[in-house]
């Protein structure tokens, strides 16, 4: 790809990339409270409370990473269209 082929992918790609980064780092807090969490080693209704409020905080998190990557995807193949390449196929 020619650095014209860079400039357009990275101007497509950043916004993505960096929502992806914000993914991570969501994801990252997420562990170090699940951490925490089993740390505290409590076994009462409050613990469980506790647990499946923070179960309840991936699945969303989750979802935005498939769909930043979709998106991401669907952005590299416009390029690719538009510059007549075809790319490859890792379906």
């Amino acid at each position: 790809m020619s650095s014209t082929g860079n400039t357009l992918l990275r101007g497509e790609a950043d916004p993505i990339v960096r929502k992806l980064d914000a993914c991570k780092q969501r994801l990252q807090l997420a562990s170090d409270k699940g951490r925490d969490i089993a740390g505290e080693g409590r076994d009462d209704d409050e613990g469980d409370r506790i647990w499946r409020t923070w179960c309840s905080s991936i699945p969303p998190i989750a979802f935005e990473i498939a769909r930043e990557t979709k998106e991401l995807v669907v952005r590299v193949d416009g390029i690719y269209e538009k510059r007549g390449e075809e790319s490859e196929d890792f379906s």
